[in-house]
């Protein structure tokens, strides 16, 4: 007997031909400093990769065998089924593409499946390490941290780490007072959606005391639970004040 409340349930992507929405499309498209937050504003449909599961044969009057139909959510699929990639630091990420010749190209034996972004969003914190990588092995790759995924999950507005002022400030209280060579932290926008942590050190600095301060940094950064959670994909890049 088929379930039937999932066959007559609505399919919200039941004209979707694959091609990359317009408002995303823009959003790829945007300046640096406004892409990361422009593309997650604009995250509404993503297709996700689904490896097909064998075909479970067929009985002796030549119906398909049975097999576990039970949910209608492709996110629910065996773990073995769950396509994944590296995440930087050691994590694993739930790839979704904008379009499906993305997808395609990077999978060609996978089903792209149409799914609403916080539906994937809830699927990665809860079945993986809470991340997500849009495009990956594209130009426009694009990485997006837990924070952003928490966001898109629960519909909340978020707000990229170049534009919480909070984060500096607090880089610098968990330093404790003055550190010598250290002129200021910035946050600036990087490449894929990662953060680049700027440090500008004077110019009397040589390479030990550049690693020193770099270490200070990052050790502040991990103390402090608020800025962990907002500083996902980092690189910290040392440079002369001034230069």
């Amino acid at each position: 007997m088929p379930d039937l409340d999932r066959l007559l349930q609505p399919n919200p992507f039941a004209g979707d031909d694959g091609s990359m929405p317009a408002e995303l499309g823009e959003a790829l498209a945007a300046p640096e400093h406004l892409r990361m937050s422009a593309i997650v504003s604009a995250l509404r449909r993503v297709l996700v990769p689904i490896d097909p599961h064998p075909h479970p044969g067929r009985n002796t009057d030549g119906s398909v065998a049975a097999h576990d139909r039970s949910s209608s959510n492709p996110l629910e699929c065996p773990p073995e089924a769950l396509i994944m990639v590296d995440f930087p630091g050691g994590r694993r990420a739930i790839p979704v593409f904008s379009h499906a010749a993305a997808l395609t190209r990077q999978y060609p034996t996978a089903r792209p499946v149409p799914v609403d972004i916080a539906q994937v969003a809830a699927a990665a914190i809860t079945r993986s390490d809470g991340v997500l990588v849009l495009d990956p092995g594209e130009p426009e790759a694009t990485w997006i941290g837990r924070s952003a995924v928490m966001a898109l999950m629960t519909g909340e507005v978020w707000q990229a780490p170049w534009d919480d002022p909070h984060i500096v400030e607090r880089i610098m209280a968990g330093l404790g007072g003055y550190v010598r060579g250290l002129e200021s932290i910035s946050i600036e926008p990087g490449a894929g959606g990662s953060a680049v942590v700027m440090l500008y050190v004077i110019a009397l600095c040589d390479r030990a005391q550049v690693v020193s301060i770099a270490e200070k940094v990052s050790e502040a950064m991990m103390a402090d639970p608020y800025v962990r959670a907002r500083l996902d994909v980092v690189e910290m890049r040392p440079v002369f004040a001034g230069a």
